[in-house]
């Protein structure tokens, strides 16, 4: 029993070498001009989308789901062509400035994460687009943020009425309130 068993760990020991040095184990790798293996790494963008307490308002004060489009782009004048029109948020691989595209629907007072690939050696934009309704509201804008190459990107995008805003520069910071003088002891 103990051959047995003694010879299928040897087996598969085996078997899982061979398979590491034929590389099925290996990173992904890119093959520059010079012929030399550079390893390519991805790195994440994460964004946290928050939905105000007034997001998207209709008839009345009632507010309304909004379609919210996350992109991540080479380039900071990037806006999502017409082919996107039917299928919003649709990522193709006819555009090499894109690198990723994700949508959600978001409501009031909803928080939700969106986690987003791109190479590491390459800067990019964040660009956050909402369907806010037809036409679009007046004075609207998409959010476009910077996200350098090598360095952790987390953003945080906060939609309230029709407005896309960077989250991280909403809160300035405060000072704090000197002490209160100390009354004197009799």
């Amino acid at each position: 029993m103990t051959s047995v068993y003694f010879t299928r760990s040897l087996l598969l020991a085996t078997t899982l070498l061979l398979l590491q040095g034929c590389g099925v184990f290996r990173n992904p790798v890119d093959i520059p001009a010079d012929g030399m293996r550079a390893i390519r790494r991805d790195r994440v963008v994460n964004v946290t989308l928050m939905g105000g307490t007034a997001l998207n308002p209709g008839r009345g004060a009632a507010t309304r789901p909004v379609q919210v489009c996350v992109y991540l782009v080479a380039n900071e004048n990037w806006n999502p062509g017409s082919w996107l029109e039917e299928k919003k948020c649709s990522s193709s691989s006819l555009d090499s400035h894109l690198f990723a595209a994700e949508r959600r629907l978001l409501s009031s007072e909803q928080a939700q994460q969106v986690t987003l690939k791109m190479p590491s050696d390459k800067d990019g934009w964040v660009l956050v687009d909402a369907d806010f309704g037809s036409p679009a509201p007046q004075g609207y804008e998409s959010l476009r943020l910077k996200t350098n190459s090598g360095e952790f990107s987390f953003h945080v995008v906060v939609l309230n009425g029709t407005r896309i805003v960077d989250g991280m520069v909403l809160r300035k910071p405060t000072t704090p309130a000197p002490p209160a003088p100390l009354s004197k002891r009799r």
